[in-house]
């Protein structure tokens, strides 16, 4: 998901410390739900998919 972000340079041009700063930010918001028990990650999925119990 960080990766298909539109940013004002390429994936590829990021430094490898940036893009864990930016795949952090980008799942964050997927992973708040989770905490309370709101959704879980579904087993197997790849890239990791997330369903609503």
């Amino acid at each position: 998901m960080a990766e298909s972000t539109e940013g004002n340079r390429p994936w590829e041009d990021i430094p490898y410390g940036s893009r864990d700063i930016a795949v952090s930010e980008a799942e964050s918001p997927l992973r708040r739900p989770v905490m309370p028990g709101r959704a879980e990650p579904v087993p197997g999925s790849e890239p990791v998919a997330y369903v609503a119990v």
